[in-house]
Protein backbone atom coordinates (compact mmCIF):
# COMPACT_ATOMS: atom_id res chain seq x y z
CA UNK A 1 0.00 0.00 0.00
CA UNK A 2 2.91 2.45 0.85
CA UNK A 3 4.74 1.59 -2.51
CA UNK A 4 1.59 2.71 -4.66
CA UNK A 5 0.87 5.97 -2.34
CA UNK A 6 4.30 7.08 -2.55
CA UNK A 7 4.16 6.17 -6.86
CA UNK A 8 0.74 7.06 -7.69
CA UNK A 9 -1.12 9.25 -5.31
CA UNK A 10 1.37 11.81 -5.60
CA UNK A 11 -1.46 14.03 -6.72
CA UNK A 12 -2.50 14.67 -3.60
CA UNK A 13 0.91 15.36 -1.73
CA UNK A 14 0.53 18.81 0.23
CA UNK A 15 -2.84 18.60 0.51
CA UNK A 16 -4.31 18.08 4.03
CA UNK A 17 -6.59 14.85 4.22
CA UNK A 18 -9.65 17.31 4.64
CA UNK A 19 -8.84 19.13 1.91
CA UNK A 20 -9.09 16.50 -0.64
CA UNK A 21 -12.74 16.52 -2.50
CA UNK A 22 -14.34 14.37 -4.87
CA UNK A 23 -14.21 16.00 -7.76
CA UNK A 24 -10.20 16.23 -7.06
CA UNK A 25 -10.04 12.36 -6.83
CA UNK A 26 -12.89 12.30 -9.91
CA UNK A 27 -9.98 13.91 -12.02
CA UNK A 28 -7.03 12.42 -10.55
CA UNK A 29 -8.99 8.71 -11.60
CA UNK A 30 -9.54 10.01 -15.06
CA UNK A 31 -6.39 11.42 -15.58
CA UNK A 32 -5.63 8.02 -14.23
CA UNK A 33 -7.39 6.30 -16.80
CA UNK A 34 -5.56 7.80 -19.65
CA UNK A 35 -2.15 6.76 -18.74
CA UNK A 36 -2.72 3.11 -17.38
CA UNK A 37 -4.91 0.33 -17.32
CA UNK A 38 -8.26 0.44 -15.67
CA UNK A 39 -6.75 -2.42 -13.75
CA UNK A 40 -4.53 -0.62 -12.32
CA UNK A 41 -6.58 2.63 -11.56
CA UNK A 42 -8.92 0.16 -9.20
CA UNK A 43 -5.94 -1.05 -7.45
CA UNK A 44 -5.00 2.78 -6.84
CA UNK A 45 -8.29 3.41 -5.94
CA UNK A 46 -8.93 1.17 -3.29
CA UNK A 47 -5.59 2.32 -2.01
CA UNK A 48 -6.74 5.50 -1.95
CA UNK A 49 -10.03 4.40 -0.23
CA UNK A 50 -8.07 2.22 2.59
CA UNK A 51 -6.03 5.55 3.25
CA UNK A 52 -9.15 7.99 3.83
CA UNK A 53 -11.09 5.31 5.43
CA UNK A 54 -8.57 4.83 8.51
CA UNK A 55 -8.50 8.45 8.46
CA UNK A 56 -12.33 8.44 9.18
CA UNK A 57 -11.72 5.61 11.90
CA UNK A 58 -8.99 7.75 13.44
CA UNK A 59 -10.95 11.18 13.56
CA UNK A 60 -9.03 12.53 11.31
CA UNK A 61 -12.04 13.29 8.87
CA UNK A 62 -15.79 12.97 9.25
CA UNK A 63 -16.48 11.15 6.55
CA UNK A 64 -14.03 9.97 2.84
CA UNK A 65 -14.77 11.92 0.20
CA UNK A 66 -13.92 8.75 -1.82
CA UNK A 67 -17.19 6.94 -0.44
CA UNK A 68 -19.20 7.71 -4.03
CA UNK A 69 -16.02 7.38 -6.56
CA UNK A 70 -17.08 4.40 -8.41
CA UNK A 71 -14.26 2.00 -9.46
CA UNK A 72 -13.57 1.83 -13.73
CA UNK A 73 -15.74 -0.67 -14.87
CA UNK A 74 -15.15 -3.88 -17.34
CA UNK A 75 -12.21 -4.55 -15.65
CA UNK A 76 -12.19 -8.30 -17.30
CA UNK A 77 -13.03 -7.06 -20.62
CA UNK A 78 -9.31 -5.51 -21.52
CA UNK A 79 -7.60 -7.75 -23.47
CA UNK A 80 -5.16 -9.87 -22.04
CA UNK A 81 -1.59 -9.32 -24.13
CA UNK A 82 0.54 -12.91 -23.73
CA UNK A 83 3.62 -14.21 -25.59
CA UNK A 84 3.93 -17.43 -28.08
CA UNK A 85 7.09 -19.45 -27.30
CA UNK A 86 8.94 -18.09 -30.38
CA UNK A 87 8.29 -14.45 -28.83
CA UNK A 88 9.78 -14.76 -25.98
CA UNK A 89 12.50 -16.52 -27.34
CA UNK A 90 13.02 -12.96 -28.88
CA UNK A 91 12.83 -11.10 -25.75
CA UNK A 92 15.47 -13.35 -24.26
CA UNK A 93 17.72 -12.45 -26.63
CA UNK A 94 17.33 -8.34 -25.91
CA UNK A 95 18.85 -6.51 -22.87
CA UNK A 96 18.03 -7.92 -19.58
CA UNK A 97 16.69 -11.22 -21.41
CA UNK A 98 17.50 -13.22 -18.26
CA UNK A 99 14.61 -11.02 -16.41
CA UNK A 100 12.05 -11.64 -18.36
CA UNK A 101 12.53 -15.18 -18.44
CA UNK A 102 12.52 -15.31 -15.58
CA UNK A 103 9.05 -13.29 -15.06
CA UNK A 104 7.91 -15.15 -17.63
CA UNK A 105 8.56 -18.36 -16.05
CA UNK A 106 7.26 -17.84 -12.38
CA UNK A 107 4.48 -15.10 -13.13
CA UNK A 108 6.34 -13.03 -10.93
CA UNK A 109 4.69 -9.38 -10.68
CA UNK A 110 7.17 -6.61 -11.38
CA UNK A 111 7.59 -5.65 -7.12
CA UNK A 112 7.77 -9.37 -6.38
CA UNK A 113 10.84 -9.79 -9.10
CA UNK A 114 12.19 -6.63 -7.86
CA UNK A 115 12.35 -7.27 -4.03
CA UNK A 116 13.34 -11.30 -4.97
CA UNK A 117 16.33 -12.52 -2.77
CA UNK A 118 18.41 -15.38 -3.21
CA UNK A 119 17.54 -16.36 0.33
CA UNK A 120 14.50 -17.48 -1.39
CA UNK A 121 15.37 -19.76 -4.11
CA UNK A 122 15.84 -23.28 -3.40
CA UNK A 123 17.91 -24.29 -6.84
CA UNK A 124 18.37 -27.81 -5.81
CA UNK A 125 14.81 -28.33 -4.83
CA UNK A 126 13.65 -25.92 -7.79
CA UNK A 127 11.34 -24.33 -5.82
CA UNK A 128 10.89 -20.28 -5.50
CA UNK A 129 9.30 -18.76 -2.34
CA UNK A 130 7.24 -15.72 -2.50
CA UNK A 131 7.15 -13.99 0.72
CA UNK A 132 5.00 -11.82 2.25
CA UNK A 133 5.97 -9.07 4.62
CA UNK A 134 5.30 -5.61 6.15
CA UNK A 135 8.34 -4.87 3.49
CA UNK A 136 7.74 -7.16 0.89
CA UNK A 137 3.90 -7.81 0.54
CA UNK A 138 2.48 -9.84 -2.45
CA UNK A 139 -0.27 -8.30 -3.90
CA UNK A 140 -2.92 -10.46 -2.49
CA UNK A 141 -0.99 -10.63 0.89
CA UNK A 142 -0.09 -14.36 1.12
CA UNK A 143 2.96 -16.38 0.46
CA UNK A 144 3.31 -18.94 -2.15
CA UNK A 145 5.72 -21.51 -3.26
CA UNK A 146 6.17 -21.14 -7.49
CA UNK A 147 8.12 -24.47 -8.93
CA UNK A 148 11.24 -23.65 -11.27
CA UNK A 149 11.39 -25.06 -14.60
CA UNK A 150 14.24 -25.45 -17.02
CA UNK A 151 13.40 -21.95 -18.35
CA UNK A 152 13.61 -20.38 -14.97
CA UNK A 153 16.76 -22.63 -13.79
CA UNK A 154 18.42 -21.16 -16.77
CA UNK A 155 17.66 -17.29 -16.47
CA UNK A 156 18.81 -18.09 -12.03
CA UNK A 157 21.84 -19.13 -13.32
CA UNK A 158 22.47 -16.15 -15.09
CA UNK A 159 21.16 -13.54 -13.28
CA UNK A 160 23.38 -15.66 -10.40
CA UNK A 161 26.80 -15.07 -12.21
CA UNK A 162 25.84 -11.39 -12.83
CA UNK A 163 24.45 -10.34 -9.18
CA UNK A 164 28.13 -10.96 -7.39
CA UNK A 165 27.39 -10.09 -3.68
CA UNK A 166 23.96 -9.06 -3.94
CA UNK A 167 21.30 -10.76 -2.08
CA UNK A 168 18.99 -9.41 -4.86
CA UNK A 169 18.10 -11.75 -7.38
CA UNK A 170 17.61 -8.97 -10.03
CA UNK A 171 20.32 -5.62 -10.00
CA UNK A 172 18.68 -3.04 -8.16
CA UNK A 173 16.60 -1.07 -10.32
CA UNK A 174 13.33 1.71 -9.77
CA UNK A 175 10.45 -0.21 -10.99
CA UNK A 176 9.24 2.60 -13.67
CA UNK A 177 12.61 1.64 -15.31
CA UNK A 178 12.44 -1.76 -15.39
CA UNK A 179 8.94 -1.54 -17.53
CA UNK A 180 10.83 1.21 -19.36
CA UNK A 181 13.27 -1.14 -20.13
CA UNK A 182 11.00 -3.81 -21.20
CA UNK A 183 8.99 -1.58 -23.54
CA UNK A 184 11.93 -0.46 -25.15
CA UNK A 185 12.71 -4.61 -26.06
CA UNK A 186 9.25 -4.71 -27.08
CA UNK A 187 9.40 -1.71 -29.38
CA UNK A 188 12.12 -2.96 -31.00
CA UNK A 189 10.51 -6.48 -31.76
CA UNK A 190 7.31 -4.90 -32.71
CA UNK A 191 5.45 -6.86 -30.09
CA UNK A 192 2.79 -5.55 -27.80
CA UNK A 193 1.81 -5.61 -24.83
CA UNK A 194 4.11 -4.12 -20.98
CA UNK A 195 5.94 -5.79 -18.57
CA UNK A 196 2.80 -7.63 -16.85
CA UNK A 197 2.00 -8.94 -20.28
CA UNK A 198 5.12 -11.42 -18.83
CA UNK A 199 2.59 -12.80 -16.25
CA UNK A 200 0.01 -13.00 -18.51
CA UNK A 201 2.27 -15.65 -20.44
CA UNK A 202 3.18 -17.46 -17.61
CA UNK A 203 -0.57 -18.39 -17.09
CA UNK A 204 -1.73 -18.60 -20.41
CA UNK A 205 0.74 -21.12 -21.24
CA UNK A 206 0.36 -23.19 -18.15
CA UNK A 207 -3.59 -23.51 -19.02
CA UNK A 208 -2.85 -24.40 -22.37
CA UNK A 209 -0.46 -27.37 -20.32
CA UNK A 210 -3.81 -28.22 -19.45
CA UNK A 211 -2.70 -27.29 -15.51
CA UNK A 212 -6.14 -26.57 -13.39
CA UNK A 213 -7.36 -23.20 -12.65
CA UNK A 214 -7.62 -23.78 -8.76
CA UNK A 215 -3.72 -24.65 -9.28
CA UNK A 216 -3.45 -21.44 -11.59
CA UNK A 217 -5.13 -19.26 -9.15
CA UNK A 218 -2.53 -21.01 -6.32
CA UNK A 219 0.94 -20.59 -8.55
CA UNK A 220 -0.09 -16.84 -9.83
CA UNK A 221 -1.15 -15.80 -5.83
CA UNK A 222 -4.75 -14.64 -7.17
CA UNK A 223 -6.71 -13.75 -4.76
CA UNK A 224 -10.31 -14.27 -6.29
CA UNK A 225 -10.72 -16.92 -8.53
CA UNK A 226 -12.41 -14.47 -11.10
CA UNK A 227 -9.39 -13.01 -11.84
CA UNK A 228 -8.29 -16.55 -12.92
CA UNK A 229 -10.98 -17.17 -14.97
CA UNK A 230 -9.41 -14.94 -17.39
CA UNK A 231 -7.22 -17.57 -18.53
CA UNK A 232 -10.20 -19.91 -18.69
CA UNK A 233 -11.06 -19.58 -22.44
CA UNK A 234 -7.21 -20.25 -23.61
CA UNK A 235 -7.41 -23.62 -22.18
CA UNK A 236 -10.44 -24.39 -24.39
CA UNK A 237 -9.45 -22.64 -27.47
CA UNK A 238 -6.10 -24.68 -27.32
CA UNK A 239 -8.56 -28.12 -26.78
CA UNK A 240 -10.58 -27.15 -29.67
CA UNK A 241 -7.15 -25.77 -31.94
CA UNK A 242 -5.86 -29.89 -31.37
CA UNK A 243 -9.25 -31.71 -31.66
CA UNK A 244 -9.64 -29.55 -35.60
CA UNK A 245 -5.85 -31.46 -35.84
CA UNK A 246 -7.61 -34.83 -35.31
CA UNK A 247 -8.43 -36.15 -39.11
CA UNK A 248 -9.30 -39.48 -39.09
Amino acid sequence: MAQIAAQHLTDFCGFALSQIDSAQIERWKAARMMAVSSETVAKELRTLKAILNKAVEWGEIEKSPAQYVESPKNLQSEPMTWYTKAQLAKLYKTNRGAEWRLMANTGLRRTEARQLKWAQVDLKRRTLDVISSAQSRTKSGRWRQVPLSDGALAALKTLRRRAGTSDYVIPRIMARSLSRAFTKATERLGLPGSLHSLRHSYGAHLVMAGVPLRTLQVLMGHASMKTTERYAHLGRDHLRDRARRISL
